[in-house]
């Protein structure tokens, strides 16, 4: 196993020591005796806090070995090493100080920790859901080893603040009064190195009050080499934010409010979720086997009647609309458009198929090993709408006129009400720019600038309510969808004037000041 494979299996993301003497400046402000690193890796954490408080005693859980060796001599001195995963340890010994950047390791690939995750759910009063990323564990299971009076503090992604899979991490932060300070490395910043995620910091003090406020700081457009190495140089150099706790009782997604520039949904408009559903793209397994060129099909002598028209990359979709012609043009320059469609009933030259994927220990990964028949699909109808997964800058929404599936490259969106042209419309007010200014709030965050939905998000997203309008401004809106996608394949600002006009005098007449934020 080479560094990179290692680092993967245990999830090691290394700290940078600006971060590193960040985190341990409010760790050893309070003079703690006992400090605690579930997650030791090289010792980096503790040495940081060694530089400030020499006579303080460590005690480190690390389950890599290797990873060991490269303890400075003067941490190793300080420190008891436990050879253990700090997960499976009694919650018996308190320390007045935790210091962590926890193992980044998700939910697919955990295998047998389910049992593990309830236990701790149950001892913590705190949901655990299985979609959680194992850093939730950590930081829970830690706090419980917390003195009252203690501090802690925790590298972890910025995704938390907004993922569903931590509405119960942050229920049960704020229930224990354990949040002091929230610091957020904005997703221009790359302080994971090469690892395309962005990062917070978790500054966690056991309080015995109730915590009515905590502070927020937002930095924006820096690396890991500039991030202030101290409080005083972090509240100096950056605007402090307070945060009543009641405001992020009540958001579904905090990052938004830590920032400061939530926008309030017009009176009168709605959310997507009103008038659509969402869901994800097909999931396959393994879509180099399942999805296949017309060549290859014929190759494999596969029926087609047993594939079905799918786009499975979002480079072979450009602006805003995919027709049949588009289709076509992937078809004729044998881009990989087939999805295997196989029922139990197989021709020879199909089973043949199969058993070369079995060969490839397809039938085994994580998402083909729990179908009943790991070669069958799930059943997923064409969207009329897509919706871009990643972006950097503004989110795609695409009207999909060819009605093909996708694979998760696209979320799909599904129109409950309004007659035929009402997608087309939809799709143009989606890509409006009082809309996308609106849907900054439920987008998360990640490095490099990349930005993302899940299929709950769009749900949220503000909208106008399309169903009051009259029928003839659904059609202008429709109509002005091939303007829209002819300037988008040009690279330029895709939505016209006059579909921002259209969406903004929904709401000008009621709320004629709030889209000055947006106008």
């Amino acid at each position: 196993m080479n560094a990179t494979q290692r680092r993967k299996k245990f999830g090691q993301v290394f700290t940078p020591p600006t971060v590193a003497a960040l985190m341990a400046d409010w760790v050893m402000g309070i003079g703690p005796k006992r400090v605690l690193d579930p997650a030791f890796g090289g010792g980096r954490l503790a040495d940081a806090c060694l530089k400030l408080d020499r006579s303080a005693k460590f005690v480190g859980y690390e389950i890599d070995p290797i990873v060991l060796q490269d303890i400075p001599e003067r941490v190793r001195n300080s420190t008891t090493i436990e050879l253990e995963d700090f997960l499976k340890v009694p919650i018996s010994e308190p320390f007045d100080g935790i210091i962590a950047n926890p193992p980044y390791i998700r939910h697919r690939e955990l295998n047998g920790h389910l049992d593990q995750r309830n236990d701790l759910a149950r001892a913590s009063g705190c949901e655990i859901p299985k979609s959680a990323n194992l850093y939730v564990d950590f930081l829970v299971k830690a706090t419980l080893h917390l003195n009252p009076g203690g501090r802690a503090a925790f590298l972890i992604p910025a995704e938390w603040m907004s993922a569903n899979f931590s509405s119960g991490l942050k229920k049960y932060l704020l229930h224990r009064n354990l949040i002091h300070s929230l610091v957020t490395f904005s997703n221009c910043s790359n302080v994971f190195g090469d690892a395309l995620t962005t990062a917070s910091l978790v500054l966690l003090e056991k309080s015995t009050v109730r915590v009515e406020k905590i502070f927020s700081y937002y930095l924006q457009s820096i690396d890991a080499d500039s991030a202030p190495k101290s409080l005083a140089q972090l509240k100096s150099e950056y605007q402090t934010r307070e945060v009543r706790t009641e405001l992020l009782w009540k958001a579904a997604k905090w990052e938004p409010v830590l920032r400061g520039d939530e926008f309030v949904t017009p009176a009168g408009w709605i959310t997507l979720g009103d008038i659509a559903s969402t869901s994800r793209g097909i999931a396959t397994g393994a879509n180099a086997y399942f999805l296949i060129s017309e060549d290859c099909r014929i190759a494999a002598q596969i029926d087609r009647a047993h594939v079905l028209p799918c786009v499975g990359r979002s480079n072979d979709v450009r602006g805003l609309l995919f027709a049949e012609g588009d289709f076509s043009s992937l078809n004729q320059r044998q881009a990989k458009i087939w999805l295997l469609n196989f029922t139990p009933k197989l021709s020879a030259a199909e089973q043949a198929y199969v058993q070369e994927g079995e060969a490839r220990g397809i039938n085994e990964r994580y998402l083909t090993q729990c179908r009943p028949l790991w070669f069958t699909m799930e059943q997923r109808a064409p969207a009329p709408i897509w919706a871009g997964v990643f972006g950097r800058g503004d989110l795609r929404f695409i009207y999909n006129d060819a009605r093909v599936r996708s694979l998760t490259n696209f979320h799909c969106i599904y129109p409950k009400v309004g007659g035929p042209r009402f997608p087309q419309a939809l799709v143009a007010v989606l890509n409006s720019r009082p809309v996308r200014a609106m849907m900054v709030s439920h987008q998360r965050g990640y490095g490099g600038g990349l930005m993302k939905f899940e299929p709950k998000d769009l749900l949220s997203i503000p909208i106008p309510d399309l169903r009051t309008l009259p029928e003839q401004t659904i059609d202008e809106l429709a109509d002005q969808l091939p303007l829209m996608h002819a300037r988008q394949c040009d690279g330029l600002e895709p939505c016209t004037e006059r579909v921002n006009e259209i969406v903004s005098s929904t709401c000008r007449t009621i709320f004629e000041d709030d889209f000055k934020l947006i106008g």
